[in-house]
């Protein structure tokens, strides 16, 4: 077994930063360093540092795993392991019910090579979807090949001029061609990815193929680019009725198709697929079918040197050399007439079987249905159709299973701590590094109390500034008060005098910069993340937004988007960093039993923050949250209300906020502006009641 593609690049050595953040407005604070680590001096970690981290820390999360060369059983069990894992993360284990096809067809477009039908066939109970049928008025041999064509973000869909001059000659060469329609639909709270509809999708329109008289059923093919190359490479890995498979402008390196500050249509993602294996790896589970990719100048420039040499051994050691192909085309991202023509050779020789076939000539005029929109517009009427949404909504099942007593919800608590730790991510988390440091500040307001500057090491290269004020003497604080605000540190600005009265009661009072607030907030971030900071260049990096109203949103979207595809969603990334300031404080002399207390008012992502870090972390006595309307069952995306819920992945499978609330019910928990229905509320004081704690719940419109 041996390591012949990229494995990612060098991972960087820690770098220590004896820093401490600064970051109150001018001339408020009067700096006096009186304690620190190093003899480095130190600096502020301001919006610049704090997006080089977050990029260092992109970069580590974003590294390929290892791709390589096996052979024998040795091959056969990985790949047996990569296709159970990747449909079941596509919600697609075990496969859904092969039911009727239930075909319903339109009335037919006469073509001087075919007849084109649009066919409605039923993926789910009631659920169908819509293909084109390309059937050719002459078939060379009976029963003939066939092709699945899969097609690419385009205006018109799958009737696109250049898409339909590729369905049209297969016609004319006398394949029997189906064209699946590329929809979109994502739950990703419910655990269902754009994947799941489109793998289901495409296996069911290989079954409709194979329904059909004029269809050679083990001469199937599939082809396409871009979104098309993307749904061909998924239904080759995991379908092995596909006999042969074009994949165009697509498989490369998943860091390739990830950006720091926007991302890519969602449907290129689905749940925790870069915690095991990557693109190049998944193209080539389709082994011994034949593979041929197209590249040219997008992020397919790299593929040809950086990760087909292993495919092609994998291939070749595995006793088939020459069924892998790739082929680079210095072109933009575009299925143009070579590119077409390549496909249709690979095609003739290997899914039609004339291992001497020529490349076909496409002709320089193919007449298509115009306008486009016609083929889109063409009726089929299914009685009693109903929509993917509902259909999903109606199997929907969570675990409820609360159990009796006190013993019932410790049972509960157990199981579903251990399955929100699985839900942040948790086992993907980096190690963190460097070492925390702090120094003493003398601000005007501070009189009568000791105010530190800390930088805590929170996961991987990330550093997390806090401001921690504490009251004079060596007496340990009553608690410790956690204040989670957007602005983080800088919340001290506004109103100083609030924090010092908590001071004057006896407490120690923290403001951290936790990731995505503070000098992590998505607006301070916004058009410094770029690909500048990264080590890694990548082939094609998407454009900055001109518009500066959509950096924020764009950067947004993009970290919510990453940390699926990571395992690490950014709820996650922001447990960590709490979880990482409570250990540094609680680590000092005279802390032992320390209680914690936080608060989160401004955004719900900070909110969710400190009710997940208190399930996972039993130092959180109390917390009080604002959730600012939102719950994961009607949140908008965070990228379009930066007050929102981010991402979090298969969430709804266990508990929205008054499920995981009940955990909380052996502590003091005040829930602020959360729509709860009736029920919500006599789930959660029900918990609280058993426990003997009403006493300690608050719940506020």
């Amino acid at each position: 077994m041996t390591n012949h593609g990229r494995s990612g690049f060098p991972k960087s050595a820690a770098i220590l930063l004896a820093v401490a953040g600064f970051f109150m407005a001018a001339g408020l604070l009067t700096l006096e360093v009186t304690a620190s680590r190093g003899d480095s001096p130190q600096e502020s970690l301001n919006a610049d540092r704090a997006a080089a981290r977050l990029s260092a820390y992109f970069e580590r999360m974003s590294e390929p795993k290892p791709f390589l060369v096996r052979t024998g059983q040795d091959w056969e069990a990985r790949r047996g392991e990569l296709k159970a894992r990747i449909l079941r993360d596509m919600a697609l284990d075990p496969l859904p019910d092969r039911i009727p096809l239930d075909p319903h067809y339109s009335e037919p477009i006469d073509h001087p090579w075919c007849t084109i039908r649009r066919v409605a066939f039923q993926l789910w109970p009631g659920v169908y979807s819509r293909g084109l049928l390309f059937m050719p008025k002459e078939l060379r041999e009976k029963p003939a090949p066939a092709v699945l064509c899969t097609h690419g973000h385009t205006s018109d869909g799958y009737a696109d001029a250049d898409e339909q001059k590729r369905y049209l000659m297969f016609a004319k060469l006398g394949y029997v061609t189906f064209v699946t329609p590329q929809d979109h639909h994502e739950d990703l709270l419910r655990g269902w990815s754009h994947q799941t509809y489109m793998v289901w999708n495409n296996m069911r329109g290989l079954d409709f193929l194979q329904s059909l008289p004029e269809v050679d059923r083990n001469r199937i093919g599939a082809n396409g680019l871009s979104g098309g190359g993307l749904q061909a490479q998924m239904l080759l890995a995991l379908d092995p009725r596909v006999k042969a498979a074009t994949i165009g402008g697509i498989t490369t390196d998943y860091r390739e198709t990830l950006f720091t500050y926007r991302n890519h249509c969602e449907c290129n993602h689905f749940p925790g697929i870069m915690t095991y294996t990557d693109q190049p790896e998944i193209s080539a589970l389709g082994f011994p079918a034949p593979v041929q990719f197209l590249t040219m100048d997008d992020w397919t420039l790299h593929f040809p040197a950086d990760n087909f040499p292993t495919i092609r051994m994998i291939y070749r050691d595995n006793g088939y050399p020459d069924r892998a192909e790739c082929v680079y085309w210095p072109t933009p991202h575009q299925y143009d007439r070579a590119k077409r023509e390549r496909t249709y050779w690979w095609m003739e020789k290997w899914v039609r079987g004339d291992a001497g076939a020529a490349i076909p000539a496409e002709p320089e005029e193919i007449r298509i249905v115009f306008p486009p929109k016609a083929l889109l517009g063409l009726p089929v009427a299914v009685p009693g159709e109903r929509t993917y949404e509902e259909f999903r909504r109606a199997i929907f099942k969570r675990d409820n299973r609360v159990g009796q007593g006190v013993a019932g919800w410790k049972d509960y608590r157990a199981r579903m701590t251990k399955a929100l730790g699985k839900l942040l991510g948790e086992a993907q988390a980096l190690l963190p590094e460097g070492e925390l440091s702090s120094r003493t500040v003398e601000p005007a307001w501070g009189a009568g109390a000791r105010v530190e500057q800390i930088l805590v090491p929170s996961e991987g290269p990330v550093l997390i500034p806090a401001i921690v004020i504490s009251p004079d003497g060596n007496a340990a604080p009553h608690a410790v008060e956690i204040h989670l605000a957007e602005a983080g540190r800088a919340a001290l600005d506004k109103d100083p005098d609030r924090y010092m009265g908590l001071v004057r009661q006896g407490n120690m009072v923290v403001l951290p910069d936790l990731r995505f607030s503070g000098e992590y907030g998505v607006k301070r971030l916004a058009g410094r993340l770029g690909p500048s900071l990264l080590k890694f260049k990548m082939a094609y990096p998407l454009r900055m937004p001109e518009d500066a109203a959509e950096l924020a949103p764009d950067l947004a979207g993009a970290w919510d988007r990453n940390g699926i595809m990571w395992g690490r969603p950014v709820s996650g990334m922001m447990v960590s960093d709490l979880r990482a300031i409570i250990s540094a404080l609680a680590g000092r002399p005279g802390m032992a039993g320390a209680e914690f207390h936080v608060s989160a008012e401004d955004t719900s992502a900070l909110a969710v923050t400190a009710l997940f870090a208190a399930c996972l972390d039993p130092r959180i006595a109390a917390v009080d949250a604002d959730f600012r309307g939102h719950r994961f069952e009607k949140t908008p995306l965070w990228r379009d209300d930066l007050t929102a819920l981010p991402l979090v992945s298969r969430v709804l499978l266990h508990g929205d906020i008054p499920q995981w609330a009940s955990l909380l019910a052996d502590r003091r928990l005040t829930l602020r502006n959360v729509p709860l229905t009736y029920s919500d509320r006599g789930l959660i004081g029900e918990a609280f009641a058993r426990l003997g704690n009403r006493k300690n719940l608050k719940l506020s419109d």
